[in-house]
């Protein structure tokens, strides 16, 4: 298009992830003209580098147990939906594997590529269109309500005029003003293990309308990786040197305390961990741990690695002792208080013991320097259950819609799943822009 020009549709997606495509792909289906805009060069966002991993929590029950902080109408509706969302996409055709336990909930793998790039083709052959490497510079007001969005790309701005406007672009993780303003100073410290495009668009363009913010703006969902590690900026990166079995292990910080009770989840240990002094923390485990948790893969389905052997090919900071005296000398080496080791083993075999949760077992033990790495925030734009965001006083702000990423809320430090969030609340935003 030229800028001279105007485009008129009926829906406007602001990103080309999970929920985009999905709320785009829904709309399409009920015969709606839809435009979506990404500034990557190609669709996807997190969803295209993911472990493809499609579940959530499989009660009320369960969802308020692992995000007790997370909002109420939004968690329920994410489990009552989730099987509703999960036959649709079967229903394009999508290949999925059998149901199986993920971590605290039950869900599928699936073609997530395969998903996506059905979902672009429904938007196209309904006569909407995916503009690739383009900015949205703002949303179109008229009287207080949303009524479009100016876009720009490489052949200049032109705007595009639609009673809605969805929100979706991943996050706010890849934007360093935002991270230092919700996350203050161990926003410095926080490894991307993310696509390089979420970089608060969503956020910037709710706030230019009005919209509240979540109570909560510094959650995220992340894990705790190896460090130092010579690359990572990739998918393939992202997965192998992530140590997921922290929940099996003792994690003691600089000041050679230990601050969290690990079993909770590799995403809440990186959340706290990134709380720390330097965001540097040390991960202490025994040879059980070493032969069946660090070397299974990351979820069924996915590559095994030999974390440990892995950890010693790539100079990630990695020692092994016969006893625990011996793993002290050589983390202080790494500047961790060594003296401090045993009492914060034994803190934690006592405190595991107390929860009924394996304590510490016999050497020889581990020692494995890891650092907190944001996958995707989990606070961001107010919404409704039904997508709507909401502005500073809670009401609703006219036109304006919001899912996955950059609508903040469900999880609030807690986790049931990524694809989820967004394909469940991208399909509730398409139903509310169809009427269904």
């Amino acid at each position: 298009m030229s800028a001279a020009e105007t485009l008129e549709v009926d829906l406007v997606v602001v990103g080309a992830g999970m929920a985009g495509l999905t709320a785009g792909a829904r709309a399409a289906e009920a015969g709606l003209s839809v435009v979506v805009i990404e500034k990557a060069p190609q669709i996807g966002g997190s969803a295209a580098i993911s472990g493809a991993f499609l579940w959530t929590a499989t009660s009320w029950e369960s969802m308020r147990h692992e995000c007790p902080d997370g909002d109420p109408a939004m968690g329920e509706a994410l489990v009552r939906d989730f099987p509703v969302v999960v036959s649709w996409i079967r229903s394009l055709g999508i290949e999925f594997s059998e149901e199986r336990d993920v971590i605290h909930g039950r869900g599928f793998m699936f073609d997530v590529l395969g998903y996506l790039q059905k979902a672009a083709r429904m938007i196209e052959g309904a006569g909407g269109s995916i503009v690739l490497n383009a900015d949205v510079d703002a949303v179109l007001m008229d009287d207080g309500a949303v009524r479009g969005a100016r876009v720009r790309d490489g052949s200049g701005s032109f705007d595009v005029r639609a009673p809605w406007v969805l929100l979706a672009s991943g996050g706010f993780q890849g934007h360093r003003g935002f991270m230092e303003r919700y996350f203050g100073p161990s926003a410095s410290t926080l490894l991307h293990r993310s696509n390089p495009w979420s970089s608060g668009d969503g956020l910037r363009l709710g706030l230019s309308a009005g919209a509240g913010l979540t109570e909560i703006m510094d959650s995220y969902y992340g894990h705790l990786v190896a460090t130092p590690i010579p690359t990572f900026a990739n998918n393939l990166d992202f997965v192998k040197y992530a140590r997921a079995f922290s929940v099996h292990g003792v994690l003691m910080n600089l000041d050679g305390e230990r601050f969290v009770d690990e079993w909770r989840g590799d995403h809440f240990n990186s959340q706290a961990a990134d709380d720390q002094r330097e965001g540097r923390v040390v991960l202490i485990f025994d040879e059980e741990t070493r032969q069946g948790p660090a070397r299974q893969a990351p979820a069924v389905g996915m590559e095994a690695y030999d974390q440990v052997a892995d950890s010693f090919e790539i100079g990630a900071h990695i020692a092994r002792a016969d006893d625990l005296a011996g793993l002290a000398a050589a983390i202080a080496e790494w500047g961790y208080p060594g003296a401090a080791l045993e009492s914060a083993v034994a803190e934690h075999r006592t405190t595991a013991t107390e929860a009924a949760q394996r304590p510490l077992g016999a050497g020889p033990y581990y020692a494995a320097e890891v650092r907190p790495a944001i996958s995707f925030t989990e606070g961001g734009l107010r919404i409704d259950a039904d997508g709507h965001v909401l502005d500073t006083a809670g009401a609703e702000i006219p036109g304006l819609l919001a899912a996955g990423a950059d609508a903040g809320g469900t999880y609030n430090g807690g986790y049931a799943g990524g694809l989820a969030n967004a394909s469940v609340f991208g399909f509730r935003a398409a139903a509310t822009v169809t009427g269904a």
